[in-house]
């Protein structure tokens, strides 16, 4: 299966075909509308127990998912890239084992193929090697208390706490109470080699998307099955070191070594789909409702977050000007979207 509309890249469409063709199975393709785009949230869907950032996608969803609805499993893919791949975070641990040269060298490789500068990639790898995990978390709480923050294009490369767009939409008394969580978090008992929290907590991340999307995939006759996330495939793919996982030129090094017989088209692709233009212009066709949803939330009416500052990166976003901010917008707007449901639920409760 595959979702296509007027913002879905062509190259995508044509790798998918490709597959298809090659796997010799029927290739569903589902033709979305701009009813179908991120942030519609239709009415009767369910909230679930916990937010979920796939909440933004439910109509799209509903409509791409059709053609397996009542089917007795429907296989996914979610946590293939965590466990056949790792992420840049197995170079800080090159530096945290003192292996630099050899770290710089796959920084410089990395670089190269996607012809950017090496420079502040480097750079970043280091501050997190130096840093470590409670350091980082401590440097992140004294930013937040000493003001506001102002959103900045992030350095591509691993950190152990990146101060997002969604900072800067802190009221000075949240900035304070998202800082005393950091510094609770530093104290938290985890990994301290980089390549091992970071593939431990990017799995927790995907389990807990499987886990909130439950209610989803009941509510739309669908029993979801993650075979990437069994014990077993878990277990095997972490066995191999997250250095070996990585991939520069080869896609999922991991995944030829196990499959050979792949064609090399499939093992080298070296892009991968986005829905960046889907979340743009869902911004722009619902950006009055959205902006009414954060402002009415709790998180406002809690002084956490300042409705103001939000709207600004929300216009900004829904004109397409700043890419940066798409993804914590997406969290927050689902986050207030399931926080006002649970508000809702209450006061229906309580009548």
């Amino acid at each position: 299966m595959a979702y296509t509309d007027g913002y879905t890249s062509g190259e995508d469409m044509a790798f998918a075909s490709r597959v298809a063709e090659h796997t010799g199975i029927a290739h569903t393709v589902d033709m979305g509308a701009d009813e179908q785009l991120p942030f519609s949230f239709p009415a009767g869907q369910p909230t679930g127990v916990e937010p979920v950032l796939e909440a933004a996608m439910f109509a799209m969803d509903a409509s791409y998912l059709h053609p397996v609805r009542g089917l007795p499993l429907h296989l996914t893919g979610h946590g293939g890239d965590i466990v056949l791949d790792s992420s840049s975070a197995c170079w800080v641990r090159l530096l945290q084992d003192g292996r630099r040269r050899q770290a710089h060298r796959q920084v410089v490789a990395f670089a190269r193929l996607r012809n950017t500068a090496p420079g502040p990639y480097w750079k970043a790898l280091k501050e997190a090697a130096v840093l470590g995990r409670a350091g980082a978390l401590e440097r992140a709480a004294k930013a937040l208390e000493r003001g506001p923050i102002t959103p900045q294009a992030a350095v591509a490369g691993w950190s152990w706490c990146r101060l997002g767009a969604g900072a800067s939409w802190l009221t000075g008394y949240g900035r304070h109470q998202v800082a005393a969580l950091l510094r609770q978090a530093a104290r938290d008992q985890q990994p301290e080699d980089t390549d091992e929290f970071d593939q431990w907590a990017a799995l927790r991340s995907v389990g807990a998307s499987a886990r909130g999307w439950a209610p989803y995939g009941q509510a739309l006759g669908i029993r979801p099955v993650y075979p990437y996330l069994d014990n077993q495939v878990v277990r095997a793919a972490f066995a191999v070191p997250a250095l070996a996982r990585r991939g520069l030129v080869a896609y999922k090094p991991l995944l030829r070594a196990a499959l050979p017989q792949l064609p090399d088209w499939l093992t080298s692709r070296r892009s991968k789909g986005s829905f960046t233009a889907q979340h743009i212009a869902g911004f722009a066709r619902h950006q009055g409702r959205l902006d009414e949803l954060t402002a009415s939330s709790p998180l406002a009416a809690g002084g956490l977050i300042d409705p103001a500052a939000v709207r600004t990166s929300l216009a900004q976003a829904a004109r397409g000007q700043s890419a940066t901010v798409i993804a914590d917008l997406h969290q927050l707007i689902v986050t207030c979207w399931w926080l006002t449901g649970q508000t809702t639920r209450r006061e229906v409760a309580a009548c």
